[in-house]
């Protein structure tokens, strides 16, 4: 009813009186289809038996109502002809068309010249929409759409017909009419399922091609577990991570590996807080780091992995050295060398002293000769043990003369 009542207000019908004219009687310009008009001219009645020279021309003015993208002005004639109807052929569709007709009476100076803006007929919508994925979850899926440009839209009345349903299975699913908007969402759907969602564009003469986007929903149990903070030892590091909200049973597995792919040297560790310290590293090394949340048996997807370098060992190098006298340096770690405080202890003789970053060569003596003894420098931060480094060492004999 909508297409009927388009066409017969796209007819133009003239009189007399409209033209003022000193040939014609009326004019009608009538669309055929979407690329095809007719002009149908009657002159005033002393001249009906007379043949005229005819001339029709088309100017393109735009796309719809919706742009003014203009064309070249195509020419019918001009022929000799009696009073008859004009094809014009090969219009755009959904086109707005400024119609002129001339008519000259032959052997005879009197001519008229009607002109008229016609719109030629809707059709289906031609241009697909490029869908994108906004969101996935393990039940839900939304997407968006980017809108027809003008020349595609073919009609006044654009919205949308949307669907999603299980891959291979076009016949499942769900279909939602006359959208309006580029942005449309479904919930309640199954976990780790592939789904195919499809949109097209729909005017008031009919639909348009579909476009497709393929999405697989998450797998059940809980989300993605994100690292918030690292902390290195030189044989430990400590995590922090985001908690899961359950109802059920909750476990964080952390998995680390000395390879960013976690291809070798991984191992994995689990804990019910959130966070865990993992004991026993190799100091001056890069690790990686990765959490996932196990509840009641279902994994849930690891978050990005962070890395850290554990901290390096100190360095002591022995200097000097007699039957009861030791001189030795040491080397603190490259990183926070002002933060963190630092302690020697001589084992055996039970010496301990608090040591400097600035104070890096030390000499002690009162040792006892061919003795083994230990030297230990300790860093701490806060009250915890940072790093270490540890040095043997025995004593000189005494030299006896004879």
């Amino acid at each position: 009813m909508m297409e009927q009542l388009f066409v017969f207000l796209v007819v133009c019908l003239y009189s007399v009186a409209d033209l003022n004219a000193q040939l014609l009687s009326n004019v009608t310009v009538t669309p055929i289809d979407s690329t095809r008009l007719s002009v149908t001219w009657t002159p005033l009645t002393q001249y009906q038996s007379r043949d005229f020279n005819v001339t029709v021309s088309t100017q393109l003015l735009g796309n719809g109502y919706c742009d003014n993208a203009t064309g070249p002005q195509e020419v019918i004639g001009p022929v000799t002809t009696k009073p008859a109807t004009i094809p014009v052929n090969n219009l755009r569709s959904y086109s707005r068309y400024n119609v002129s007709l001339q008519v000259k009476l032959t052997g005879s100076t009197l001519q008229d010249v009607v002109s008229q803006v016609v719109m030629t007929r809707a059709v289906a919508p031609t241009g697909q929409v490029t869908l994108s994925v906004v969101q996935v979850t393990k039940g839900s899926v939304e997407i968006t759409w980017t809108e027809l440009s003008c020349p595609e839209r073919k009609g006044t009345d654009l919205f949308y017909y949307v669907k999603l349903s299980i891959t291979n299975s076009p016949q499942s699913g769900f279909l939602a009419e006359n959208v309006h908007g580029n942005r449309y969402s479904w919930d309640t759907l199954k976990s780790n399922m592939n789904y195919t969602a499809r949109v097209s564009a729909v005017n008031e003469v009919g639909q348009g091609p579909y476009s497709e986007v393929n999405v697989q929903t998450l797998q059940l149990g809980p989300d993605s577990i994100e690292i918030k903070n690292l902390t290195s030892t030189y044989s430990s590091v400590q995590l922090m991570y985001q908690t899961a909200l359950t109802t059920g049973q909750l476990v964080y597995q952390i998995a680390y590996s000395q390879s960013s792919q976690f291809t070798s040297y991984t191992s994995v560790r689990t804990s019910s807080s959130g966070n865990l310290t993992i004991d026993g590293l190799t100091a001056n090394t890069t690790y990686y780091f990765k959490v996932c949340a196990i509840e009641n048996n279902f994994t849930g997807p690891y978050g990005s992995s962070k890395q850290i370098l554990t901290v390096e060992l100190i360095t002591i190098d022995l200097a000097n050295l007699t039957a009861d006298c030791v001189g030795f340096t040491w080397t603190p770690p490259s990183s926070r060398l002002n933060t963190w405080t630092y302690k020697m202890a001589l084992e055996k003789i039970n010496l301990t002293s608090d040591l400097s970053v600035y104070q890096t060569s030390v000499y002690t003596c009162g040792l006892v000769p061919s003795t083994l003894y230990t030297i230990k420098i300790t860093a701490y931060s806060s009250g915890t043990l940072m790093t270490i480094g540890v040095r043997n060492f025995t004593t000189g004999k005494v030299l006896i003369y004879s």
